[in-house]
């Protein structure tokens, strides 16, 4: 494909594809890989490759682990978790919802507490 040669993936790399969640489903997860083979170095695609778009496949974030206090890690944590499910869902808050089982008028009380915006009202 596109003239380049065949290259390997390491293991971690691998290890975090499966974990993801893959949102954009097939598409998604080719559109990566395209993306990871053409602009890597040599033959071995590492997890260093991964697109900062899918930073979160299979690997806890820096920025909540790194938090200063329980309660900021705690915002951090419940922040990540529902903007990811709200991607997921795009964005369609009563499916949200209900796939995390909570009422719709909780989560969006909880996404205005967290400071979550649809990407059309930032």
């Amino acid at each position: 494909m596109y003239g380049l040669m065949l290259k390997r993936m390491e293991p971690e790399l691998v290890s975090r594809l499966e974990a993801y969640s893959w949102p954009g489903n097939v598409r998604e997860l080719r559109n990566i890989i395209e993306r990871m083979v053409i602009t890597s170095s040599g033959d071995t695609i590492t997890v260093s490759d991964l697109p900062a778009l899918c930073e979160e496949v299979g690997a806890p974030r820096d920025d909540l682990l790194g938090a200063p206090t329980y309660e900021e890690f705690r915002r951090a944590s419940e922040k990540a978790f529902l903007e990811k499910h709200l991607k997921e869902n795009r964005w369609n808050i009563s499916r949200t919802a209900e796939r995390l089982g909570m009422q719709r008028s909780s989560l969006y009380k909880k996404m205005s507490s967290l400071g979550i915006n649809p990407p059309d009202r930032e």
